[in-house]
């Protein structure tokens, strides 16, 4: 796992790493199984930098998005 998280860090700028980060410790308090998943993952293989982050949770997005807003510094849309 070490690897893994090496190699998406090392492709990451500092703003994506904070939001990484972020949605990381929101998925883990939250108890959600989080993913890093689409053209994030297929920027990293390739040794691009990545240009957005693609998430795919399993069970319900609303709750990491609650849990994110709990955390702070996000809000949810109507």
């Amino acid at each position: 796992m070490s690897d893994y998280m090496f190699m998406v860090e090392s492709h990451l700028n500092a703003a994506q790493m904070v939001a990484f980060h972020a949605v990381q410790a929101a998925a883990n308090e939250a108890n959600i199984p989080l993913y890093l998943t689409g053209a994030a993952l297929r920027d990293m293989l390739g040794g691009f930098p990545i240009q957005d982050l693609d998430f795919t949770v399993e069970g319900n997005p609303i709750t990491l998005a609650k849990a994110l807003v709990k955390k702070g510094g996000c809000e949810l849309g109507e």
